[in-house]
């Protein structure tokens, strides 16, 4: 039979969705360098990323992913902030710095600072909001370190895509 007509085969039934095929994940180990994710990984801890791990899982807000930018040499480790369909704003904020709003909620860093965005730092993630209705689009995430001023993170290069997203990090093992 067809490896199309099972899931719907199953679905008629009522016998639910079959399971998905196996990820082909790859465990590597990287060492972080720099700090913008300092409380929860410090520069030169290493981690255990999965590549592939995303070709089968969903991404997820809070995951801890590694980033190919294009143009860079390396790869960051950010974390994932919001996922496509969440709201996200900007609001001022007395002291004229700007936090970021997703799903009604102010996002803080895992020390639960909130992160406060200079004015200069708050304009591509400000055009994003105003250009995609305070909607995070299909498709797209927004990933931050864990400085509450941001760091080289979606407030320096804006939202990014899935395909972007190349493997997530899961644990600690150790230093350099």
């Amino acid at each position: 039979m067809a490896s199309f007509l099972l899931p719907l085969l199953a679905a008629l039934l009522g016998i639910g969705v079959l399971p998905p095929p196996s990820c082909p994940i790859e465990y590597e180990t990287k060492i972080v360098t720099g700090n913008s994710l300092e409380g929860i990984f410090n520069d030169g801890e290493k981690v255990q990323a999965m590549f592939g791990y995303y070709a089968c899982h969903p991404i997820q807000r809070g995951d801890i992913i590694i980033y190919d930018a294009p143009g860079k040499q390396h790869s960051f480790i950010k974390i994932i902030h919001a996922v496509p369909d969440d709201s996200f704003a900007l609001e001022q904020t007395k002291s004229g710095d700007y936090s970021i709003r997703v799903n009604g909620r102010i996002l803080k860093t895992s020390t639960n600072q909130p992160y406060h965005l200079t004015a200069q730092k708050s304009r591509l993630l400000a055009g994003y909001a105003d250009y995609y209705e305070n909607r995070i689009p299909q498709y797209s995430y927004l990933i931050l370190g864990n400085l509450p001023g941001g760091s080289i993170d979606s407030t320096q290069f804006g939202l990014i895509k899935a395909e972007r997203i190349i493997a997530r990090v899961m644990r600690r093992t150790g230093t350099k």
